[in-house]
């Protein structure tokens, strides 16, 4: 286990030390919740009003097209509800992929074609879809995009983009589509004298979890703490429903709401999507969509444990990387990609093959990757650094596999943690720590994670809990260690199963915590499933304390 302490164990670390540890450059200013960057900061955004400001109010009707994940249906309801506030009578009509698709795909393409040309509106995709837009304003479409994603290619001169990207003032690089989108809304506050836009801020807050963007930028965290404490009428259904205990934290959100959405966005049908769409802007009641969410979040949990266990092809797990190849074509590629990377703790190439000799798919990496590619081999990498769609031809792939494990990259990369202690020596004000501060982390501002040294325990002092017997639970200092989901092989290894008395030495990561329980507060650790180690007949580390 390769690991990187932050701090030793006898440092007193403090929320501003810790910001600061993890990248944030001003952190008075981010703990203040007041960073919010001017919109007119935004290239094009001025004009951009102006040809918003004509759809609304002179146009006939105008389009919307709502990108196929969380970020993009956010996005395009929080504009949706935004436009009917200016003007109620408002004609701008949504359309939608046919498949999980971003940007104008060629269903959309046909379809836009098909009618008389008029205003289209692109938000969260857009940037790079020069071919698209070229054929679209040749027939006298006029496109405005709002985009996050960074200009892979050429200028696209074929749209009105404004994009945090590509605007030299605008400090945060890491707002979510639906943030450039709320921005637009704020900048046509200021510029018609309407003050709407401030209450459809959770929109933003939730997006910009659901879409890993970085914490690190004190504009997000502003998002976040006044998102949360507004949550939008009609985003309170899907909160109260969704979400794990009613929490509003970053990670509760991950978990609950957001894997809900986008579980109905993968494998719900065409009807169902619509559906959601009028449910986030308020045009029908939530019920039997929220209903809908979480039955697809149980049949997507097990679609990707089946796809994963019996439909994936392990091509390359030679060195740095895995190539690998899933041989059935789903929605849930994404999905499958991020359980390996779990597995391998590696970045992942899964891609199906095409007719026409490519390799399409997902590309999903613990550390940033996308720019360290060599882009020659590659039809396309678009996305973010860590999570992207990849396509490449398949005669390419033997010469990837020796780039890519020609790269300067660790096989096993070092991980960070806050500190490495014994379970004697577990600072006493972490729980507190990390209980207080829990909404302040995400992305780029981890939970604090503890690395335990090596320790000795006999197999019978671990208890196997659960229906599922799949929790393990033993007592160490007064403090209680519980991993979720242990796999068998995990148990195997722990001699769980056996009916000999037997010393195992462990070695682990993971997060201090509180258990609150009847009225009672004990402290707990959960280790996690991924980063731990076991040997045999050793002496551990707390042997010799």
């Amino acid at each position: 286990m390769q690991i990187k302490p932050l701090y030793k164990n006898t440092d007193y670390v403090t929320i501003s030390d810790y910001l600061a540890k993890c990248g944030v450059v001003n952190t008075q200013k981010w703990l203040s919740h007041k960073a919010l960057e001017k919109s007119s900061d935004y290239d094009n955004i001025d004009k951009w009003c102006e040809k918003l400001n004509y759809a609304i109010n002179e146009k006939e009707k105008f389009y919307l097209l709502v990108d196929s994940d969380l970020d993009g249906y956010f996005s395009s309801s929080m504009f949706y509800i935004y436009c009917k506030h200016i003007n109620p009578n408002v004609n701008i009509i949504p359309i939608f992929h046919t498949e999980k698709q971003h940007g104008i795909d060629k269903d959309n393409l046909k379809y836009l074609k098909s009618q008389e040309p008029s205003i289209l509106v692109v938000l969260d995709a857009g940037t790079n879809d020069i071919k698209q837009d070229k054929k679209l304003t040749e027939l006298g479409w006029q496109i405005l995009c709002a985009d996050h994603h960074k200009q892979e290619k050429k200028i696209n001169s074929y749209c009105l983009l404004v994009n945090n990207q590509v605007s030299n003032k605008v400090v945060n690089k890491g707002l979510s589509g639906t943030g450039v989108a709320w921005k637009i809304c704020k900048r046509y506050d200021e510029l018609y004298r309407y003050n709407f836009s401030k209450k459809l801020i959770s929109y933003v807050a939730i997006a910009n979890i659901g879409d890993s963007m970085s914490f690190t930028f004190a504009e997000n965290e502003t998002f976040r703490h006044w998102g949360m404490l507004s949550i939008y009428k009609v985003l309170k259904p899907f909160v109260a429903n969704l979400n794990r205990n009613d929490e509003t934290d970053n990670k509760a959100f991950s978990f609950g709401l957001i894997t809900n959405i986008n579980s109905l966005i993968r494998l719900g049908t065409q009807e169902d999507k619509v559906e959601l769409f009028k449910a986030l802007c308020g045009e029908i009641d939530s019920a039997e969509t929220i209903e809908k969410c979480k039955k697809l979040h149980n049949k997507q949990s097990s679609e990707t444990k089946r796809l994963l266990e019996h439909s994936v092809e392990i091509i390359d797990n030679n060195n740095k990387f895995v190539i690998a190849r899933i041989l059935e074509k789903t929605t849930l590629t994404g999905l499958v990609a991020n359980k390996m990377m779990s597995i391998y703790e590696k970045p992942i190439f899964l891609t199906h093959s095409r007719d026409n000799g490519e390799l399409a798919g997902s590309v999903r990496s613990p550390f940033e990757i996308k720019d360290l590619l060599p882009q020659e081999l590659f039809n396309y990498n678009l996305g973010h650094s860590c999570s992207f769609g990849t396509s490449y031809q398949k005669e390419n792939e033997q010469a990837l596999i020796e780039a890519l494990n020609s790269l300067d990259i660790l096989s096993e990369p070092l991980q960070a943690v806050f500190i490495s202690t014994t379970t004697k020596d577990i600072p006493n004000y972490l729980y507190d720590f990390i209980d207080d501060y829990r909404a302040y982390f995400g992305k780029d501002i981890p939970i604090p994670r503890i690395h335990i040294k090596p320790f000795s325990l006999y197999n019978d002092e671990i208890q196997v809990l659960g229906a599922t017997q799949r929790t393990i639970k033993f007592k160490r200092n007064g403090i209680d260690f519980i991993l979720f989901n242990c796999s068998n092989k995990l148990k195997e290894q722990l001699k769980l199963n056996s009916q000999q008395k037997q010393m195992v030495a462990l070695e682990f990561i993971g997060e201090p915590c509180y258990n609150e329980f009847r009225g009672q507060r004990n402290k707990q650790f959960i280790i996690d499933s991924n980063n731990i180690e076991i040997s045999y007949n050793k002496k551990s580390f707390e042997d010799f304390m």
